[in-house]
Parts: structure tokens; sequence; C-alpha cells
């Protein structure tokens, strides 16, 4: 009997650490279908399906109990989620949760239980995240839909982008100093190069993942240098683009009649075009246009917004616009990405008793494709701004833009 209650302590005691040791690495049976995870110190990554990426953080842990927090991405649409993990006494792990789309938790519950605990190896979406040995030290990248940030050595970071035939593209730093990269990916490997500035030189610069998740990638050919050093494609690929059109806010107010301070009665109409980089318009993905200059928003004049006196609030817009530029094959990215432009234009109007197409101002700003990382949540400054000014008067429009 004593052997046994010993036997039994052990199992139950192996159970606990192999919780924490393995962490939650494992393939899930979910609510919303199969997921499959890679925990690497606290941070979990893997692939949502076929549909997209997932990226989280171990939050709290007590015993067998771990909280996670994370996005996801469905296709082009990303979420939220929460889950909290627990396993029993017969060594069964499950979760329960909740998820939501952009930064909320609000559209229900995700639960799961696993299948199996073994590594993934045939991750098909996150396959740059995760600890990589390299020829210049250690790399630690997390993968969140085709943006990756991660961790170079102690000394810099990484922000990159992946494009189309399993290639990162970005720069990093290394105390202070600033370089560029091209990566490819071949099963659990990366050859690329790299240089100083802004442009991809000629030093090599390798690597292998820890551990082992992408096998799957084999048939992936390499990138030839002129490929790496001129980001040239050999494929027709389109890039996804949207603009989110925010809100308006009211900086200060012009006077009325006599000199009376009123407020707006404020209506408008936005439009949003995009050209390739021949110059030949780009229909939007999501939109369907009210007129032929691309009017994609409108407040109309019974739907007036009154702002009163009130100064500094911001009127929530909440309007997007989505478009699938396209990249040409064999095209230089450089020039493609420099040719092909964003342009929105907004028009703001005042209704009042005396006139009842008052404007305010119409505003446009014209966005290359290389310049579209200004504007991206995030970023810095992160957010774009059209500015009118109408006597003592001044609104400002905001705007955001997302590379999907």
């Amino acid at each position: 009997m004593k052997n046994k209650l010993i036997t039994l302590f052990i199992l139950c005691w192996l159970s606990g650490n192999l919780f924490a040791q393995n962490g939650l690495t494992g393939t899930y049976s979910t609510s919303f279908g199969e997921i499959k995870i890679v925990q690497e110190n606290d941070v979990i990554y893997g692939d949502y399906g076929s549909k997209g990426t997932l990226l989280g953080e171990v939050t709290y842990t007590l015993g067998n109990t771990k909280t996670v927090k994370g996005t996801f991405y469905n296709n082009n649409d990303k979420g939220s989620f929460e889950w909290i993990f627990t396993e029993d006494r017969y060594y069964k792990r499950k979760f329960t949760g909740k998820y939501g789309w952009g930064t909320s938790l609000n559209s229900g519950a995700w639960n799961g239980e696993d299948k199996n605990r073994t590594v993934p190896a045939d991750l098909k979406k996150a396959l740059w995240s995760g600890k990589w040995n390299t020829t210049y030290g250690e790399i630690f990248l997390k993968q969140d839909g085709n943006q990756v940030t991660g961790t170079y050595r102690n000394i810099g970071t990484i922000n990159a982008t992946v494009k189309n035939g399993g290639i990162l593209e970005g720069t990093f730093t290394n105390n202070g100093s600033k370089g560029t990269f091209s990566f490819k990916i071949k099963d659990d490997s990366f050859e690329g190069l790299w240089g100083w500035g802004t442009t991809v030189g000629k030093e090599k610069w390798t690597g292998t993942k820890a551990v082992k998740t992408g096998i799957a990638q084999s048939s992936t050919s390499p990138l030839s240098a002129t490929q790496l050093s001129t980001g040239t494609h050999t494929a027709n690929t389109t890039r996804r683009y949207r603009l989110k059109l925010l809100d308006i806010e009211v900086h200060s107010v012009d006077d009325g009649p006599e000199g009376i301070y009123a407020g707006y009665e404020l209506f408008g109409i936005a439009w949003c075009r995009a050209f390739d980089a021949s110059g030949k318009q780009v229909n939007p993905f999501d939109v369907t246009y009210s007129d032929r200059y691309g009017r994609f928003w409108e407040i109309l004049p019974k739907n007036y917004i009154k702002t009163d006196m009130k100064v500094g609030v911001s009127y929530p817009i909440g309007k997007q616009i989505t478009f699938d530029m396209p990249f040409p094959a064999s095209s230089a990215e450089a020039t493609t990405l420099r040719n092909s432009k964003i342009v929105l234009t907004v028009e703001l109007k005042d209704y009042d008793t005396i006139s009842s197409s008052d404007i305010l101002g119409k505003e446009t700003i014209t966005i290359p494709l290389n310049e579209v990382s200004k504007y991206v949540q995030g970023g810095n400054p992160g957010k774009g701004k059209l500015t009118f000014t109408h006597g003592s008067g001044k609104l400002t429009v905001t705007f955001q833009l997302e590379i999907l």
C-alpha cells in the first residue's frame, strides 16, 4: 500500500512538473477549430488552423493554472483572446476563455482541450516566431499576422514584414546603429543578406530555429543573392492595405453672425482612391464607391453633427476601405512602392440657416506605399491628420493605415 501511494505521488508530481517544463506546447481542439501552439519562455505562438497566426504571453501562473493573453488572425481580421489553461489529475489539459475583434473580448467563449503535446512540426503561418541561433548571435522573433518584431541579442531590436515566398524584410538596431536585412526561410533555417543604413548589402546572415516547427517549408527554394539585395519579385503578387478614417476633432470654433461663437453643425464627404505603379486605379476590396471620384463616406446635411461650443472633443467616423495593391512579376520592389499610392480627400461643411453649403475646407493627402509606415497603428507618429482652418476655427480629421 505504501509503495502504491509513493507511486501515485510521483506520478502527480511528474504531471505538474511536466506542465511547468513543457509549457503549453501542443495541438488543441477548440470551439473554432484546431490550433497549434509552441511555448518558449513566457511567449506562445502558433497557427490558428489555416487562417492565421496566434501570438500571446503567459501573464499569470499558479500551480497547474496558466493565463494567456494575445492576438489572433482570422484571414485578414485581427482579434484578441484570453485563455485560462488547467490540467486535471488525469493529465488532461484544457482551456476556457473569451475572444473579440480588435482589442475587445466581447464576442463570446473560446474553449479547447489538447489532442497531443508534441511540438507542431508543420506550422504554416507563424513561421518566423521563436528563438533563432544565427551567425550574429541569438534573435527572438514574434510574428503577428505579417508583422514581425523581436530582440537582437541584448543590443537591439528587429522590425520586419513577411512577404510572399517566405521572405522577411526589415530593419535591426545594434547599439543605436540601424541596418536593413532580407531573409529567406527554408525548413527551420534562413539565409539572407544585410547592410548598414537603408540598403540591403552583401553581407550574409544565416540562422537556424531552436525549436523545429517548419518542416512543411522544405519545398521552398532558396532566394538568389540578386533577389535578396534588390527585392525583385518572381511572381505576380498583391499586398493588402487598409485605411481607417477615425474621427473629427474640434480644436476651436469660428465666430458666427455678429461675432457670436455658435459652434458647428458638421457634415461632409470623404473620397479615397488607390493607384498602382503604372497609374491605373485599383478598386477597393470591401467598399462600393458612391460616385466615380471614390466617395466612401458621407454625413448628409440632415444628419449633421452639432458641436455647440465644445472644443477638444472627438466625433467618431469609424469607416474603413481596403485595397489589394498589385506587385508585378520581376519588378523592383522599391520602385513599385514609390510609384503606387493611396489618395485621401475630405471635405467638411457647416450647415446653418444662413447658408447650407458653408465649406470649412477640402484637404487631400497623397501617400506613396513606401511612406505608409508613417501612418500605421503603433508607429511614430502612427496617425495621419488632415487639418481644416476657417477663420478662427480649427478641426482635424485623423486616419490610420494597416498593412495586412
